[in-house]
């Protein structure tokens, strides 16, 4: 499953919203439960750790992203971090409208950048979904363009 609100439960301030795109099962922790849990339990804050280093270091790389003005990066990766969290290891159900809006930038942007991606065989564009055929191919070429 995915945890969503992980850092508002963390600072006391909800600034998250989600849309389920199909059945889910939702769980609610209030803040009084947290932090009696994280008392009782200290050893239940270092399994925490991880995934807030690894949230924290996607929000960097995709700040850098932003800064560094490629809407080609940018774009691949937003795929690369969607990939993580999707069901399907190499394929993501989402559009170019959806990713643009995740980018922050045009849905042209994207597309432009969506094509230059397959033309480089990165990804196949397919009906509200793009497959990524090799994901390490994809992380490697994004490591060498954010040198």
């Amino acid at each position: 499953g995915h945890c969503v609100g992980l850092v508002g439960l963390l600072t006391g301030k909800r600034d998250q919203d989600v849309i389920a795109v199909d059945a889910v099962t939702v769980g609610f922790v209030s803040r009084e439960a947290f932090d009696i849990a994280l008392k009782s339990r200290p050893e239940f804050a270092a399994e925490l750790l991880p995934v807030v280093i690894n949230r924290l270091r996607a929000a960097v790389t995709f700040i850098d992203d932003l800064k560094n003005g490629s809407t080609v990066v940018l774009t691949a990766g937003v795929i690369e971090q969607l990939l993580e969290a999707s069901d399907n290891p190499n394929v993501i159900a989402w559009n170019q409208s959806d990713i643009a809006h995740v980018a922050g930038s045009s849905r042209v942007s994207v597309g432009k950048a969506l094509k230059e991606l397959e033309q480089r065989q990165l990804i196949k564009l397919g009906y509200g979904q793009i497959e990524v055929p090799d994901v390490h191919r994809l992380t490697e070429w994004l490591r060498e363009q954010r040198r």
